[in-house]
C-alpha cells in the first residue's frame, strides 16, 4: 500500500458518532496499533473516530513530525478558511503528490505549538477510506 493514498481526505472534526459494536472496534484498534497507527481515545468512547480516522494532533503531540518549510502561505490560507467555516468537517482533496498531508502535518505542527487562532486549535483526522469501505 502506497503512505501517500492512505489516507483519502483529511478534515477537521470535535463532534462525535458512537458505534455500538464493540467487538468489531476492538479489533480494529488492534489492527491499526499492529500497523503503529495513532488511536484516539476520544472522552466518551468515540469508537467511529478510533476506528475510521487517523489523528494526526496525537502524532505532533508525539513528536512524529516538525515545522514543514515551503508551505506558509498555503497553511496560512488553510487557517483562514478554517476560521470562516461555519461546520467542522473541512476537506482537503487533490491528486496524489500534492501535499495534502504535509499541509496537514504542519497545520498540526502549529495546533500542537499553539501558533495559530485559538478557533483553530481542534483535533485534525484523517479518514481511511478503506476501513471505511471495508466495513460496509
Amino acid at each position: 500500500m502506497n503512505q501517500d493514498n492512505e489516507y483519502d481526505d483529511v478534515g477537521v472534526n470535535d463532534d462525535a458518532g458512537n458505534d455500538d459494536d464493540d467487538d468489531d472496534v476492538t479489533m480494529e484498534h488492534s489492527k491499526l496499533r499492529e500497523r503503529g497507527e495513532t488511536v484516539y481515545e476520544a472522552p466518551g468512547g468515540n469508537h467511529l473516530l478510533n476506528t475510521y480516522c487517523h489523528d494526526f494532533i496525537a502524532d505532533a503531540e508525539k513528536g512524529k513530525f516538525g515545522y514543514i518549510i515551503g508551505l506558509n502561505q498555503i497553511i496560512s490560507e488553510c487557517i483562514n478558511i478554517l476560521l470562516r467555516q461555519t461546520k467542522n468537517s473541512v476537506l482537503l482533496i487533490g491528486a496524489p503528490g500534492v501535499g495534502k498531508k504535509a499541509i496537514v502535518k504542519s497545520l498540526a505542527h502549529r495546533i500542537v505549538h499553539q501558533n495559530v487562532h485559538h478557533d483553530v486549535s481542534k483535533h485534525l483526522f484523517a479518514l481511511n477510506m478503506e476501513a471505511l469501505t471495508g466495513k460496509a
